[in-house]
């Protein structure tokens, strides 16, 4: 009988954690698809679902930790078997947001962001080169691989930016060694960080919950065993 209130406190403890770290999941849900939006032509269609992933999570996560406080109160043996296949599905997904993330957090984010930053800044498209400028105004970067990108390229777009808050950097970088434009990063290398950073977390984010919920799944298995 001890053994058995002292799982029921577990659980519920498990329920509450569970409970407030999925409201924060929610958030941060939101939070990850605003800063992907800004970044959206340099990664993955996969990357673009991860917000979307979290949200799902956070939601089911939040459900199931009420569904699981309701549980621990009936302690009935047929309801922790349905809830332990419930948990099991929603380990699943925890596990596959960790592993994709952890797959893909080293690839080569930088080299295929740096083609598609040439690809824009040489587009025939005014569209295509404005929002290659946003990103320099929106991470404080200049140039592609670097500021000095403005003196090595003669690509269009380059001769009319102002990434130094001026109309025309190329200028400036040309007549001022000592200007504060070439302590700036480029922005292939700024925008990778960026990316790869909110993979990491997101791969870090899947693996706590899958931890947490592993170890909820085996009270609920010693519960459920322990009930006739």
């Amino acid at each position: 009988m001890f053994g058995e209130n002292c799982l029921r406190v577990l659980l519920t403890a498990f329920n509450f954690i569970f409970a407030i770290l999925s409201l924060a999941l929610i958030a941060l849900a939101i939070l990850y698809e605003e800063k992907l939006l800004s970044v959206t032509l340099y990664i993955e269609d996969i990357f673009i679902t991860f917000p979307t992933l979290l949200l799902i999570l956070g939601s089911l996560s939040f459900v199931f930790s009420i569904l699981g406080c309701y549980c621990t109160r009936t302690a009935h043996k047929g309801i922790f078997m349905v809830f332990l296949i419930a948990l099991s599905c929603l380990l699943a997904l925890e596990l596959s947001i960790s592993v994709i993330a952890f797959l893909n957090i080293n690839s080569e984010l930088a080299n295929n962001t740096k083609s598609l930053m040439e690809g824009q800044v040489t587009s025939t498209s005014a569209n295509d080169i404005a929002k290659f400028h946003k990103i320099e105004e929106l991470f404080q970067c200049c140039g592609i691989t670097d500021p000095e990108d403005y003196l090595d390229n003669s690509w269009p777009s380059l001769n009319f930016v102002y990434c130094c808050g001026i109309r025309n950097c190329r200028d400036e970088l040309e007549n001022n060694y000592y200007s504060q434009i070439w302590h700036k990063y480029g922005c292939a290398d700024v925008v990778a960080v960026h990316i790869k950073k909110i993979i990491g977390q997101i791969a870090a984010i899947g693996t706590v919950f899958s931890t947490l919920q592993t170890l909820e799944m085996i009270c609920v298995a010693v519960m459920q065993r322990q009930l006739t």
